[in-house]
């Protein structure tokens, strides 16, 4: 009886550990449709909510010499509450660059909404100093790290989408 307890407190306890182990980073890697840019990006924190990772514009031509071809981006990965999603997690992540906000004569980023489920969709709002503004929008796709798909020739950055 003792033997069959102990068994029984170590499965538990070994089950617990795992249920509440959570991962502690997550790769996320977005290429928006039609576009020559992509984003390649980290998940990190316990829950998994902070985002870094890089804009990378390499592969566009006939861009702002401004512009490094690697931007840093950070963010976040949204919250919902369970009386919206009953799992209580999200695949929205909110992502900000600021290079492009700059880019565009703006004192700050442009933001990014990117759904990173299987229907991949991104929207980019702007601050006009008065409140935000859609600026772009479009689908997109996930890929393997290191291995990003190549775009159209003389397809435009995403943020250049209603320019």
């Amino acid at each position: 009886m003792k033997r069959s307890s102990l068994v029984l407190v170590f499965v538990v306890f070994f089950a617990f550990a795992n249920a509440t182990a959570s991962e502690t980073t997550h790769n996320v890697n977005i290429a928006f449709n039609g576009h020559c840019d992509t984003m390649e990006l980290t998940v990190s924190g316990s829950p998994l909510i902070d985002v870094a990772g890089t804009h990378d514009l390499s592969a566009c031509t006939d861009m702002n010499p401004n512009l490094s071809p690697i931007e840093y981006v950070v963010g976040f990965r949204h919250r919902f509450l369970r009386s919206i999603d009953p799992r209580g997690s999200s695949k929205v992540l909110d992502v900000m660059d600021p290079a492009l906000g700059y880019y565009d004569n703006l004192p700050y980023a442009l933001e990014y909404l990117i759904k990173t489920d299987e229907t991949c969709a991104w929207a980019i709002y702007e601050d006009t100093g008065s409140g935000h503004v859609l600026s772009g929008a479009g689908t997109c796709r996930l890929f393997k790290t290191g291995s990003p798909p190549t775009p159209r020739a003389g397809s435009q950055p995403s943020f250049e989408t209603h320019k």
